[in-house]
């Protein structure tokens, strides 16, 4: 799996990006308040890691996983 960010910037349904973590990109990451990481590559929330910060602090760190089976 191939980590990626989830970057959401605003409320709307196209306020949001995802990106390989390289260092331009990290940079753009920096602008946002909000990002996912996830953990099993682009498209996949089972499994993320949800990061927020105010300022320079970051202010909640939150894990998701999320097992699933199919019968």
């Amino acid at each position: 799996p191939e980590l990626m960010i989830y970057i959401s910037y605003g409320n709307r349904a196209g306020d949001n990006m995802t990106v390989p973590p390289t260092k331009d990109n990290f940079d753009i990451a920096l602008k946002s308040s909000h990002w996912e990481l996830l953990l099993d590559g682009e498209g996949e929330f089972f499994n993320i890691i949800r990061l927020s910060a105010e300022g320079n602090t970051v202010t909640e760190i939150y894990r998701h996983r999320k097992y699933f089976e199919l019968p």
